[in-house]
C-alpha cells in the first residue's frame, strides 16, 4: 500500500486521473454493487480503495458544494432552476408539488433530499484510477436524471427515475444509483473526505490487460 510514490498508471500513462465512485443507498439495496464494479473495470478503470459506510450528516454534506458559501449557494439555486425548467418541459404544475415556484426554496429542498438520502442507509465508496478517468466514469455514469440518460450508461439501463416522480412522491431525491465525482480537483476532495488526508491505496497492482488496453503489445 502506498500513499505519496507514484503508482503504475500514473507514473506511465498520459492523462491519468482519479475518481471517486460511490454506489448509493438504492444500488446497494438493489444489489447492484457488482454490476457497478463490472462496468468500471470493463471501461478499462483500476479500483485502488473502496468500503461500506452509512454516511454521517458531515460526510453527505461534504459530498456537496457547501451551500454557505456563494458559489455553493448559487449551486444550491441552480438545482432549483432545474426542477422548474423539468416542470415546465413536462407541462405539469410545480405550485401544486411545491407550494411555491421560487428557485431558491426549491432548491433547498432538493438539498436537504439528497443529504437525507445519502445518510439513508450504506452506500460503497471507491476511488478508481486510469487515463481520463473521471470523464470516463462520468459518461458511463450517465445523466443525473436516469430518465434522461442514455442506454448502455448504468443509470439507463438500472434506473428510470425523474424529478417529476420524485416531486409527485413527496420531494424525495433522485434514486440514480451511483455518485461520480464531477472533477479532477473534486475528486482529490473526495478522497480526503471519505478516506481521510492520510489515505493509502492499494495501487501497485498492475492488470493482466493492462498491456493490451495501452498498445503495448
Amino acid at each position: 500500500m502506498t500513499k505519496k510514490s507514484l503508482s503504475h498508471l500514473q507514473a506511465t500513462i498520459p492523462g491519468f486521473e482519479r475518481v471517486v465512485v460511490g454506489v448509493k443507498p438504492d444500488g446497494v439495496k438493489r444489489a447492484l454493487v457488482g454490476e457497478v464494479l463490472r462496468r468500471l473495470e470493463m471501461l478499462g478503470l483500476k479500483m485502488i480503495a473502496g468500503k461500506m459506510l452509512v454516511p454521517t450528516i458531515f460526510q453527505a454534506k461534504g459530498n456537496y458544494p457547501d451551500i454557505t458559501t456563494s458559489d455553493g449557494h448559487e449551486w444550491m439555486v441552480n438545482l432549483g432552476r432545474k426542477t422548474l425548467a423539468t416542470y415546465k418541459e413536462t407541462e405539469r404544475d410545480v405550485v401544486a408539488d411545491h407550494g411555491t415556484n421560487n428557485p431558491e426554496i426549491i432548491g433547498r429542498r432538493v438539498y436537504d433530499s439528497l443529504i437525507e438520502y445519502l445518510i439513508s442507509g450504506p452506500m460503497v465508496i471507491m476511488v478508481w484510477e486510469g487515463h481520463l478517468a473521471v470523464s470516463q466514469a462520468r459518461a458511463l455514469a450517465g445523466a443525473t436524471a436516469p430518465a434522461g440518460a442514455l442506454p448502455g450508461t448504468i443509470r439507463g439501463d438500472l434506473s428510470f427515475d425523474s424529478q417529476v416522480l420524485t416531486s409527485a412522491q413527496g420531494r424525495r431525491s433522485l434514486r440514480n444509483v451511483v455518485h461520480v465525482s464531477g472533477a479532477v480537483d473534486e475528486a482529490l476532495q473526495e478522497i480526503s473526505l471519505w478516506f481521510g488526508t492520510e489515505a493509502e491505496f492499494n495501487d501497485k497492482y498492475i492488470r493482466t490487460d493492462h498491456a493490451a488496453m495501452f498498445g503495448q503489445i
